[in-house]
């Protein structure tokens, strides 16, 4: 286990999960450490540190009333199609704050994709390139067409 922070567990024998646990609960007493991190590193011990997260998140919601949050990082293990692959390591942290995201390592805070640009409106019955002032000055003028003047008030319709 050398080379390891004092927050960090690596799993390495699923027969001694409940003393891995019982560390686990013991530094999550510590209120400096904001996470913990489980280790590890083959695919036949990743399906034992995701019960072991479980368990621990479990006892702890259970003994002090705090809801850890899990991050999970796999480096990047996928499916391959429509087959499902255990990954060959998982670290996963258990976290007391909402947003470990920025702290881990390996994160790439993704980039919203550029807005389209924005066209101007389109307006039917005039061309394209008569400006916003001649489409301004053409519907003053149909509004006077209308006018009482000629007897036919706003929409053409006069009193006679």
């Amino acid at each position: 286990m050398s080379g390891l922070s004092s927050n960090e567990i690596e799993v390495r024998d699923p027969a001694r999960r409940e003393e891995d646990g019982q560390r686990c609960l013991k530094l999550l007493e510590d209120d400096s450490l904001l996470w913990i991190l489980l280790i590890g590193q083959s695919a036949q011990i990743v399906p034992h540190v995701v019960a072991l997260a479980e368990t621990v998140k479990r006892q702890r919601y259970k003994a002090s009333g705090e809801e850890l949050k899990q991050f999970i990082d796999d480096d990047g293990a996928a499916s391959s199609g429509d087959k499902y692959a255990t990954p060959t390591s998982i670290k996963i942290y258990l976290s007391r704050i909402d947003d470990l995201a920025a702290f881990l390592p390996n994160y790439k805070p993704k980039i919203a994709p550029p807005k389209p640009p924005i066209r101007p409106p389109i307006v039917f019955g005039s061309s394209p390139s008569s400006s916003a002032t001649e489409r301004e000055r053409e519907r003053n003028s149909k509004l006077k067409k209308g006018s009482k003047e000629d007897g036919g008030g706003l929409f053409g319709f006069g009193r006679r």
